[in-house]
């Protein structure tokens, strides 16, 4: 005989039903939420291009100075650091020098784009410098961005 081992009533599946609605009206303004959330951060998105999608020479000459100016102070701490004879210093300069490095790279990297200054030749310049402050030849790698 093939009883079953659980009868739902009637009853059992209002409830069930009822429950599954919830559910699903639940799951609709959770989504519905995700996407109004999406939709403010594509907007939100269209403004910083809108501000900062163009090169600016003088945001750019800011950029600059604020990393390369830095990076020299740093390695010139680094230099008296080691001249007086205190090269643990250099443990906490390191980490420091390395992100003002980074930055530089992707300073270069941008000029590669044409895209940190308005001018093609002050990009070619920043461009060059910045390639040989981070001993990355930018010659080398620059075809390879322009074709992306």
């Amino acid at each position: 005989m093939n009883t079953p081992l659980f009868s739902a009533s009637s009853h059992d599946r209002e409830v069930v039903a009822t429950d599954q609605l919830t559910m699903d009206s639940r799951f609709s303004d959770e989504a519905a939420d995700v996407r109004a959330s999406v939709q403010r951060l594509k907007a939100c998105k269209r403004e910083l291009i809108a501000v900062y999608g163009k090169s600016e020479d003088g945001r750019a000459a800011a950029q600059v100075a604020a990393t390369l100016l830095p990076l020299a102070a740093l390695w010139g701490v680094a230099a008296l650091a080691l001249r007086g004879g205190y090269p643990a210093v250099i443990v906490v300069l390191l980490p420091l020098m390395s992100l003002f490095l980074l930055r530089v790279f992707a300073l270069m990297h941008e000029c590669g784009h044409r895209s940190l200054f308005r001018s093609s030749r002050l990009n070619r310049i920043f461009g060059f410098v910045f390639g040989v402050v981070s001993e990355s030849p930018r010659v080398s790698w620059r075809p390879q961005l322009l074709r992306r």
